[in-house]
């Protein structure tokens, strides 16, 4: 099966690397491009590592649905991550409970179904969005919002691995 892709001429000599970057990025722009068939190399096959809930034997709420993929034992998990990168970066716990990491979800999905151009404003008098303004005060959101994190990054430095923290909350549940 062929794929057809684009690429840039090659031969650029040791002069043309020498250039400034805004020089480079523009004649990037500008260069002809070169359509070229090549044999399409599928990626190696991945593996499902985990399972996934059985599917629902009755019609489902909302939070049915979410809660049948972050159950409490992962938002414990984000709680304690969370807790540990703050004391990492600063020395001291922030001292995020579950509760809270699921509030903070919540207003991430109401944020992401009423969009504001700054999340300030969803605090602000004139633009106040109960849904989100309600749940948590604006500089405690901020603090989630800074320390939030799902794994240990100590661990992921170890490994070098750079999906490593979607793999192990992906098999916490």
């Amino acid at each position: 099966m062929d794929q057809f892709f684009l690429r840039y001429r090659d031969g650029e000599s040791s002069t043309e690397a020498l250039r400034s970057k805004a020089q480079r990025q523009h004649e990037a722009k500008t260069k002809p491009l070169k359509w070229s068939s090549d044999e399409f190399i599928p990626p190696p096959d991945v593996k499902w590592k985990c399972s996934l809930p059985p599917p629902p034997l009755e019609d489902m709420s909302p939070l049915d649905y979410f809660t049948s993929f972050f159950d409490n034992k992962l938002m414990d998990h984000i709680a304690l991550e969370t807790n540990k990168y703050a004391l990492q970066k600063n020395g001291e716990e922030l001292g995020v409970t579950r509760a809270e990491i699921e509030m903070y979800i919540g207003m991430l999905i109401h944020m992401g179904i009423a969009p504001m151009p700054q999340v300030p404003m969803y605090w602000s008098k004139p633009c106040r969005y109960p849904p989100v303004a309600d749940v948590m005060s604006r500089n405690g959101f901020e603090k989630i919002k800074q320390y939030f994190h799902l794994n240990d990054r100590k661990l992921r430095e170890k490994t070098g691995e750079k999906e490593w923290g979607c793999r192990i909350i992906s098999c916490i549940s």
